[in-house]
């Protein structure tokens, strides 16, 4: 009897190896997805109505146009649809539930003389109640305007334009763009330059709105250079929410990076110039795992904060990174080189923490001839998905430790809010 419990016992511990190494090489496996009648199609962004049902967004190198792929198994395979918006709408669409999503009204700076731009115009933002298949241009009244900054830049702008949508909830959103002043030439031409940046926030589903308005010095605005230039100015392109108090959005121009922090849920809002130099400092894009620590990238390597970003440094472990996904405070994934490859002429990895970033261990490592682009995280199919490569869309067929898909919703951008901290 003995013996026969014993040999029991051992044959159970051998079977749960067996599973658990199952497991860990499933969740190592990246599953490529097939792209159908597009041979040069990209993806940049991408959200599932259902677990079968998703669309995404990106960009045809052969035609140089926006292009939806559509899937109706799961992402295993994707083929061109018809597209009835701007490819910006899909691009920083930003979900509550699979369903219900937002997006904001411009690309870059448009239409200078449409009135509905004018600084004090109502809100515009698009809408979706469908998934994305469907959207309505909707409008809510600016009920107050506050000046953050140098209030006579403000004074001088006259049109407004919002680049980038975040939705926490179905009532609280967050819209962030640019201000620009309107220059005529006398024979009925005008030009734009631009003269800070505007936030908006909605706490009642976009009937409502609370603007904030921020003027730069001129000594910072332009580096000397031409101020119609493009390249001198970057408008918002993230914004990020831990839970409903906490928000951050990064803003960029040549000579001053900005990051706009909210402790109370969008109410009011502390502008931070990080003026620490170059590599340690914030980027275009932001990812924070608590209301103290975060992530950016996108015009620097990759920098950490743990002062909620007044002060960023690049981790010695991981120095070239870009596009983190946290999918807990603890879980998450890079795409980037460790210390030992920043050195060398080396093709980046896609590394794993298990500790919020204390360590990283190389999850996969890909053909060096194609470029990794974006990670990204969706709930609704329980799966993190890679942007490039040599088949353009990978699939992690398992959900990642630490994640309840239940409890989280995705957001555009790949991430999701933490509660793990």
């Amino acid at each position: 009897m003995d013996s026969c419990s014993r040999w029991l016992r051992q044959s159970c511990f051998v079977l749960m190896v067996a599973a658990c190494a199952t497991a860990s090489a499933q969740e190592a496996t990246w599953i490529p997805s097939k792209i159908i009648g597009c041979d040069t199609c990209y993806v940049v962004n991408l959200h599932f109505v259902t677990p079968q049902e998703g669309w995404a967004s990106g960009y045809d190198w052969a035609t140089r146009g926006p292009v939806l792929l559509r899937t109706s198994d799961g992402g295993a395979t994707w083929a061109p649809a018809p597209i009835a918006m701007p490819r910006f709408v899909y691009d920083r669409a930003s979900f509550v539930t699979p369903m219900e999503g937002w997006a904001p009204p411009h690309q870059y700076k448009v239409e200078a003389n449409d009135p509905a731009n004018a600084l004090g115009a109502p809100v515009r933002f698009y809408h979706t109640t469908d998934g994305g298949n469907s959207w309505s241009l909707r409008q809510g009244v600016v009920t107050e305007s506050v000046t953050l900054g140098n209030a006579s830049a403000v004074a001088e702008a006259s049109r407004r334009y919002f680049q980038t949508a975040r939705f926490v909830t179905r009532s609280f959103g967050v819209m962030a763009g640019t201000i620009t002043f309107v220059r005529a030439d006398g024979l009925g031409n005008e030009s734009q330059s631009y003269r800070g940046y505007a936030i908006a926030v909605t706490h009642d589903g976009g009937a409502t709105w609370k603007t904030f308005l921020f003027g730069m010095e001129d000594t910072h605005r332009f580096c000397g250079q031409n101020p119609d230039f493009a390249s001198n100015f970057y408008p918002p392109l993230d914004i990020d929410f831990v839970g409903e108090q906490y928000g951050w959005i990064p803003a960029l121009t040549c000579s001053r990076r900005y990051v706009f922090r909210t402790t109370d849920g969008g109410r009011a809002w502390e502008v931070l110039d990080t003026r620490s130099p170059y590599p340690n400092t914030v980027g275009a894009h932001v990812e924070f795992v608590s209301p103290s620590e975060g992530w950016s990238w996108d015009q620097v390597p990759l920098t950490h904060t743990m002062d909620s970003g007044s002060t960023w440094s690049v981790p010695t472990n991981m120095p070239v990174g870009w596009g983190p996904v946290f999918v807990s405070g603890q879980n998450g994934w890079v795409i980037g080189k460790n210390a030992e490859e920043a050195s060398i002429i080396a093709p980046p990895s896609i590394y794993r923490t298990t500790n919020g970033g204390l360590t990283w261990d190389r999850d996969a490592r890909w053909d060096p001839r194609w470029a990794l682009s974006r990670l990204q995280y969706d709930a609704t199919t329980s799966s993190l998905w890679l942007m490039g490569g040599p088949e353009r869309l990978y699939r992690k067929s398992s959900t990642p430790a630490g994640v309840n898909p239940q409890r989280d919703l995705a957001r555009t951008w790949g991430s999701l809010k933490k509660q793990e901290r």
